[in-house]
């Protein structure tokens, strides 16, 4: 939000996290079991190549534009946003998808 309320120049921004903060697919994918309480088996299909081990996207130009912010801002941590993100889906789920 602090981008689209703030950042003003007409370059391009990249919106990631950090190199140090980048997560795998298998622990988003069970950060998003835990949040729906699934506790099954989760099964990979190893059958498909793995494609890009990983990209890193350089975000060095928003922090460096964070720096210059007059708020404090604080990156929502994986957890706490699959929960909420979970949690409307399933309060939503029945209208969401029309």
């Amino acid at each position: 939000m602090w981008v689209l309320e703030n950042y003003e120049k007409q370059d391009n921004l990249i919106l990631s996290v950090s190199e140090g903060d980048e997560v795998s697919i298998k622990r988003v994918t069970e950060e998003i079991a835990h949040a729906m309480d699934y506790v099954g088996h989760i099964q990979f299909d190893t059958s498909f190549a793995n494609g890009q081990y990983k990209k890193t996207a350089d975000n060095s130009k928003l922090l460096k534009a964070l720096e210059y912010s007059d708020k404090k801002i604080n990156f929502t941590p994986l957890s706490y946003g699959i929960s909420k993100s979970v949690a409307w889906f399933v309060d939503n789920f029945e209208t969401c998808r029309k």
